[in-house]
């Protein structure tokens, strides 16, 4: 006869399961469903103290002003580059009647369009950043972050560099679990 190690780990395994789980309570569903609503308040909390209302603003005037920008400069761009050779085409190779002037006076007043749309999106979208940006620098240095803003000039440029260090805090680094964690269970 032989010792079988298979039977004898399977019946201790067997053993050792019923006896922890007589020593174990019962844990019902509305412990996990409790538990569940915790975290996600939990959460919920973590992101309202990261995301406020003046941070939320700074984003939104940023991102706003930046997408104003690239369509102003866009504008800008293709007026200049593009349309104002449209402008000197009718203006040369019109036949000089009434039906020509007025071809070429469309043309131009299109093209001051073109030009003070495109100046003024960019004008705006450039005053939303200048808004947005000091709104997330100034909600980050409440929250004991580090942020640099350092503007130079080099060689006729001029630089602007930000940095910012984020520190995570301890409390948006918790546990997973509620600090009571011996209330819950029934």
């Amino acid at each position: 006869m032989g010792l079988d190690i298979f039977r004898v780990t399977d019946t201790s395994a067997k053993d050792m399961s019923r006896k922890m789980s007589e020593n174990l309570k019962i844990v019902d569903k509305t412990y996990f469903e409790r538990m569940d609503d915790i975290l996600k308040k939990e959460e919920k909390l973590k992101l309202k103290g990261i995301f406020t209302p003046r941070l939320k603003a700074g984003i939104i005037f940023t991102a706003t002003g930046s997408g104003l920008v690239a369509i102003g400069l866009l504008i800008y761009i293709y007026d200049l580059a593009g349309y104002s050779n449209i402008v000197t085409d009718k203006l040369y190779n019109n036949p000089r009647t009434d039906l020509g002037y007025e071809d070429y006076l469309n043309s131009s007043y299109t093209s001051i369009a073109l030009f003070s749309v495109g100046l003024s999106s960019f004008c705006l979208g450039t005053v939303l950043i200048t808004v947005g940006i000091p709104l997330i620098v100034y909600d980050l240095k409440t929250k004991n972050k580090n942020v640099s803003i350092s503007i130079g000039f080099e060689n006729d440029d001029i630089i602007v560099s930000c940095k910012i260090k984020i520190w995570l805090q301890k409390k948006l680094l918790g546990t997973a679990y509620p600090s009571d964690r011996r209330s819950l269970i029934p």
